[in-house]
């Protein structure tokens, strides 16, 4: 259950997130609402860091130099969110981002990728993707 709570709070944030930004943007700039965004983010995880970490960030030397990308793809994640969300307005863009990541996580799954497990590819995720590529299609009809 926690799963899906976190889930649930993870994609009213993206929507919401995506929404600030594309406003920010109206006013400051596309790479400037990036910078700020990504300054606030990283001002809060510090402070997040300090009262409630429980890792070793002295470990970092042992993780796969790959995996330290995350900061770069948070960035084309907030540029492309808002560059859409200004196109194609909030609502595709969440089903187009979803559709992606369902995709992408089926084929990590699937393949094991970056040492993750391998989940059992069946018919019905493959027919569960059709249905959400269909969606996003419909849903972008006049």
């Amino acid at each position: 259950m926690k799963g899906i709570v976190f889930a649930v709070m993870a994609g009213t944030c993206v929507a919401l997130q995506s929404t600030f930004n594309s406003r920010l943007s109206e006013k400051i700039g596309v790479w400037e609402s990036n910078a700020v965004v990504m300054a606030v983010g990283l001002a809060v995880a510090l402070i997040l860091v300090w009262f409630l970490g429980d890792g070793s960030i002295s470990n970092i030397r042992e993780v796969n130099p790959l995996y330290l990308t995350g900061g770069i793809l948070g960035v084309i994640i907030v540029f492309s969110a808002i560059r859409s969300v200004s196109l194609v307005g909030i609502g595709f863009f969440l089903i187009a981002s979803f559709a992606a990541q369902i995709v992408v996580g089926f084929l990590v799954d699937s393949f094991g990728l970056f040492g993750l497990p391998k989940v059992a590819f069946s018919p019905a995720k493959l027919a569960g993707i059709a249905l959400i590529l269909a969606g996003a299609f419909l849903y972008r009809l006049k």
